[in-house]
């Protein structure tokens, strides 16, 4: 069976790649957090939705997503494939400048979605990450066969998947699940990789709607690799009033730049911590021109209409380049790390580097946003005291922590034990030990 590649390194001893947790479980151990991801396979998990079909808005300036995907750091690209709209050789120019695809098949194209992957990497190998299925099915109906609703998108499933198959050049490549189905134990003959869209109502925190999603699989499904191929939050136009709540439908607000970035790195981390192999957030820009401040869609984008990079935005640019400039940081051996009085309220991971060093992400899971009918806005948040303590041989430990939001680096002071201590706040901080 194709998976994707092993991005998900165990976090546990008795973790293996592939392995599912059961409901409920978490690859978070309540005080020892040792056991680590490699960086790498970390910053793999990140992935951008993006309608590069879309030519009669601000997609339309390819060479602009180029830009702005290299401004984020990513290279993992959700988009349906080609058309008339978008030729092929425009996709093979952002694949040749780094970018992989995860390409959307439609039901009543499936031919042309598995020929255009194939061409595609012909031409450049290693440029289609994913061949996905059909993308909510709740909301866009397939009719397929004569068939309709859900008996239509798993017959269409399984002939997508056995065309796929079928091509020697796609033969390592995964198949995705169609999103917006019903709950199923099975996805043999029509997936590789059991998929979700968990989108966090009304502006909270992300965990329990990714967890919820995923709760849909069970059975052997529920072993396989997972995706969230969509999850984000709109913000508000420029000038809307101040308090005053935007709502999308009966489940989605507006909120403003800084809680949209929280939202997004909150979800790449705790997809990333629950073992999901891939998280694709929603979108890359805000699609359309809204001068009457009246379209919710038109404004999921990371970076605005004009091209503006939102704080969303900002935050993943410093939150790469950071990784980027500390890869060569000095560290002569390797550290492991505890939590000391950490609850469930705090989210973490731990990041191996390859020189040895670590990094441990914490974050606040407390609620950052609040509304009724009439008022919303964002909550001043507490943060959260933790102490982490080192734990290595090496006789000297250096400890920095980084904070994406603010773009800050500041070093910790080392207590007893080689502890350190820090106030978390509702988004992650990256504490970064170094031995020499």
């Amino acid at each position: 069976m194709k998976r994707l590649a092993c991005t998900i390194l165990p976090l546990l001893a008795l973790v293996a790649c592939g392995y599912s947790l059961a409901e409920g479980e978490s690859r978070e151990p309540a005080t020892d957090i040792e056991a680590a991801i490699p960086e790498a396979d970390f910053l793999d998990t990140f992935g951008v939705n993006a309608h590069l079909n879309y030519t009669d808005g601000a997609y339309a300036r390819l060479d602009r997503v180029e830009a702005h995907m290299r401004y984020l750091g990513l290279v993992h690209l959700r988009t349906h494939a080609g058309g008339e709209a978008v030729p092929l050789q425009s996709y093979a120019r952002l694949a040749g400048a780094g970018l992989r695809f995860d390409l959307i098949a439609t039901s009543d194209r499936i031919d042309e979605t598995v020929d255009f992957a194939a061409r595609l990497v012909s031409q450049v190998p290693g440029s289609v990450a994913a061949i996905e299925g059909f993308n909510e099915i709740n909301n866009w109906p397939v009719t397929y066969g004569g068939l309709e609703g859900e008996d239509a998108a798993r017959a269409a499933q399984r002939a997508l998947y056995a065309k796929v198959q079928a091509r020697p050049e796609l033969e390592q490549i995964p198949v995705f699940y169609f999103t917006g189905g019903a709950a199923t134990d099975d996805l043999s003959g029509m997936a590789d990789v059991a998929n979700v869209h968990a989108y966090s109502d009304n502006a909270l925190q992300p965990r329990t709607f990714i967890q919820s999603a995923l709760r849909m699989y069970g059975g052997a499904a529920a072993r396989l690799p997972r995706a969230n191929t969509e999850f984000g939050n709109f913000t508000l136009p420029e000038g809307w009033p101040e308090r005053k709540p935007y709502w999308a439908s009966a489940t989605q607000l507006g909120v403003d730049e800084t809680t949209q970035a929280k939202i997004v790195l909150n979800a790449f981390f705790e997809g990333a911590a629950l073992g999901i192999s891939r998280s694709y957030v929603y979108e890359l820009l805000d699609q359309k021109s809204d001068p009457d401040r009246s379209q919710p869609e038109f404004h999921f984008g990371l970076f605005t209409f004009d091209h503006r990079p939102k704080v969303a935005a900002e935050a993943l640019h410093n939150l790469t380049k950071y990784l980027e400039r500390t890869r060569s940081a000095a560290s002569t051996g390797t550290v492991g790390a505890m939590l000391e009085n950490a609850d469930d309220g705090i989210g973490r991971i731990v990041i191996r580097r390859e020189n040895g060093s670590l990094l441990v992400a914490l974050w606040n899971r407390s609620e950052f946003w609040r509304w009724d009918q009439y008022t919303s806005e964002s909550l001043a948040t507490a943060s959260k005291p933790v102490t982490v303590r080192a734990r290595t041989t090496r006789r000297r430990v250096t400890v920095t922590v980084f904070d994406p939001l603010e773009n800050t680096v500041r070093p910790l002071k080392i207590s007893g034990g080689r502890r350190v201590k820090l106030d978390v706040p509702d988004y992650p901080l990256l504490v970064h030990f170094r031995t020499r």
